[in-house]
């Protein structure tokens, strides 16, 4: 199988969308546990004998920006469309690449 330039350049940043993901995962997880960590050392000093809840539901990544995640689909749909468009100038079919990649990046951008 044969990359082009925009394969690779997409694969790139796809790539850095999820490395993006991961490391909100890791921060929220983190922040998790050490605010667990103080909850349940207050609530042994105080004599309390049931632990404390934990909220699974608040681990999850959130848009922040719906701009710019709409803007991200958006673009990262028009590149499909470019890229199935048969009746194009070979010249524009092959830059399919480049809505696509800003549409990963701007979406990647708008999770916190």
């Amino acid at each position: 199988m044969k990359f082009d330039v925009g394969t690779i350049v997409t694969i790139v940043a796809v790539t850095l969308f999820y490395l993006r993901l991961i490391i909100l995962q890791r921060q929220k997880v983190k922040t998790a546990k050490m605010q667990y960590a103080a909850v349940d050392k207050a609530r042994k000093k105080k004599g309390e004998q049931q632990p404390p809840e934990v909220r699974w539901s608040a681990m999850g990544v959130r848009v922040v920006n719906w701009w710019f995640g709409g803007v991200g689909l958006l673009l990262i749909a028009f590149g499909a469309a470019i890229a199935g468009a048969q009746f194009l100038s070979p010249s524009l079919n092959s830059a399919w690449w480049v809505p696509v990649t800003v549409g990963i990046l701007l979406f990647s951008l708008a999770l916190r």
